[in-house]
């Protein structure tokens, strides 16, 4: 994979994202701030969006909270494919890149779980 300039693009914007998906950005970014830094957005946003959700329009909480938390595994399957490929060939970082790794894997399959419930049991899950 070609590396870019990508490390000094401002975190967080569109062409941020695409570097980050594209696997142009250094291990450290795409597993810290690709995991960890955007679920400091996602996470408030979806919060913020599902309340809004269940106070004006309740009868299409479920289909929001999956549409929300499909989009967040869609997210962290392809953040997941981009940890794995630079993990695997990052020399650095002793065991830490294998408890990225690892943890990334855990908290995609955990996500994808929760969208599934949320289809098959819906808010009764809660």
């Amino acid at each position: 994979m070609q590396r870019s300039n990508a490390d000094k693009l401002p975190y967080f914007t569109p062409k941020w994202f695409r570097e980050l998906l594209l696997g142009r950005l250094s291990f450290g970014d795409t597993f810290w701030a690709g995991l960890l830094g955007s679920a400091l957005v996602f996470v408030p946003v979806g919060v913020l969006v599902g309340i809004i959700v269940n106070i004006y329009f309740p009868g299409i909480l479920r289909e929001v909270l999956i549409a929300l938390n499909g989009f967040y595994a869609v997210y962290l399957i392809l953040l997941l494919r981009v940890v794995l490929i630079l993990g695997w060939a990052y020399k650095g970082a002793g065991g830490w890149k294998w408890f990225g790794m690892l943890y990334l894997i855990v908290q995609t399959g955990l996500q994808c779980m929760l969208v599934w419930r949320l289809i098959t049991e819906g808010l009764e899950l809660f």
